[in-house]
């Protein structure tokens, strides 16, 4: 069972996206202050916030997010094949040049699929925590026995707020990170 659990490689993708949070396309640092601020400070007060204030999901939305959130997950598995993809035959095309300006190309090439796979990862990773969230954010089961119910309640739902942020974030961060190296691969 445990040898089972080593091969899932989950923290190898939280860490990676975390660091690759901090790079920009070329694989140059970012500043850490935008980051923290952006990824953890906003989230945090958005959804402690929306919670205090009473912001509840009910049924229809948690729904509507699970399907979302489904969809996109399933759109991310496809683009990360085709991002490996690319990737790879950028590479032999590539290989076979001996051309200054096409080996620093596949540099680029070589960072952004690593860059663009692991924050794609991360996001499946995401979408399906919050898919388990949603799951279990209304079960009474867990407020009988575990916390008092606006407690669990409140819990619940500045994780929910908190993740989903999060992973908005990613999907905008991905696409711009894709326009990025499709404009200059277009140019």
């Amino acid at each position: 069972m445990l040898k089972m659990l080593t091969e899932f490689n989950i923290r190898e993708i939280i860490s990676d996206a975390n660091r690759f949070l901090l790079k920009d396309i070329d694989g140059n640092d970012l500043s850490k202050a935008d980051r923290n601020i952006y990824w953890y400070l906003v989230p945090i007060a958005l959804s402690i916030g929306l919670s205090y204030f009473g912001f509840y999901l009910n049924d229809r939305t948690i729904s509507l997010i699970i399907t979302a959130l489904s969809i996109f997950s399933g759109l991310s598995f496809n683009l990360l094949i085709v991002i490996v993809e690319k990737a790879s035959n950028k590479k032999e095309k590539i290989e076979k040049s001996r051309n200054e300006e096409d080996i620093n190309y596949l540099k680029r090439v070589k960072n952004f699929s690593k860059i663009l796979s692991a924050l794609i990862s991360y996001s499946i990773l995401v979408a399906l925590g919050l898919i388990f969230l949603l799951l279990i954010s209304n079960y009474q089961f867990f407020t009988s026995f575990i916390l008092p119910g606006l407690i669990y309640k409140h819990i619940v739902t500045i994780l929910i707020i908190f993740y989903l942020y999060r992973y908005v974030l990613l999907i905008l961060l991905i696409v711009s990170k894709m326009y990025e190296l499709f404009y200059e691969e277009i140019e």
